[in-house]
């Protein structure tokens, strides 16, 4: 008589690693992080939110998945570090990104109806022209550059306005410095910088999507304070290697600070400056 096979039994599974910090989720849950941690104070912060998220995703976290950094990040006291704050960073950096589109597709829906058409051309086309002669003649200028990189990122025409604004500043504080140029640089913009912003913010005269931009602020101040405990526990971790620390994790402002981009010819439109 066969005698009846006996199913082979089930192979025991090994002891599974702690996994590394893998795709997030594309709706964070801002309202929990913000709960879990209620110490971190609602601030604005100077620094491109959209960039600084962006950095911690592409740049920072692949590096935080290191297996042997993990190891160590794990071995310390949890009286001196919190986990959390490893696990909540990439989800911080997520609400950020969140908060940016949702606050940018309400502003484009909110403004497109309430600015005149002529006034928009005119407005975007004296911005372009004053980027163009402030980036082309002092655009070397490290100060200068990153204010013109934060001007670069603005959308919808509040930032706009509010670019006119800073461009105006700019031209009046660099005055002496632009008028060496008879080429490119135009006076009077000066003066239609501040007018234009005046008419924009006035055109735009009334409720403005203060949820989203609370929102945005809330998880930006979360991102940089979580980036903050992470990157400082990071670089004392590789306290040996302190130039590799130093790269691997800088300060999150100079992180998202966008390096301008270069050519090594004057475009088509921007004809050489006369000697």
């Amino acid at each position: 008589m066969p005698t009846k096979k006996t199913p082979n039994p089930p192979k025991k599974s090994s002891p599974v690693p702690p996994s590394a910090p893998g795709p997030v989720s594309p709706t964070p849950d801002l309202a929990q992080l913000l709960v879990r941690w209620p110490m971190v104070p609602t601030q604005a912060q100077s620094l491109d939110a959209r960039a600084a998220a962006s950095f911690v995703l592409s740049q920072a976290m692949p590096l935080l998945s290191d297996k042997t950094l993990q190891a160590r990040f794990a071995s310390l006291p949890k009286t001196e570090w919190k986990p959390q704050s490893l696990t909540d960073l990439p989800l911080a950096a997520q609400a950020v990104l969140a908060a940016a589109t949702d606050l940018a597709s309400v502003t484009a829906r909110t403004d497109a109806t309430r600015l005149p058409v002529d006034l928009l051309t005119e407005s975007s086309a004296c911005k372009s022209r004053m980027m163009k002669v402030l980036d082309y003649l002092l655009g070397e200028h490290e100060e200068i550059a990153r204010e013109l990189s934060a001007i670069r990122q603005g959308q919808g025409y509040l930032d706009l306005a509010q670019d006119l604004a800073q461009l105006g500043k700019l031209y009046g504080s660099e005055r002496a410095q632009l008028q060496k140029d008879n080429h490119l640089y135009q006076q009077s913009d000066e003066k239609l910088a501040s007018t234009l912003s005046q008419r924009i913010f006035s055109e735009l005269r009334q409720e403005q999507p203060v949820a989203e931009r609370e929102r945005l602020t809330q998880a930006a101040s979360l991102l940089v304070f979580l980036y903050d405990e992470v990157a400082a526990t990071a670089r004392w971790l590789l306290r040996n290697t302190p130039e590799e620390a130093s790269r691997s994790f800088p300060s999150l402002f100079r992180a998202a600070r966008r390096p301008r981009k270069r050519t090594d010819s004057p475009s088509p439109a921007e004809p050489p400056h006369p000697q």
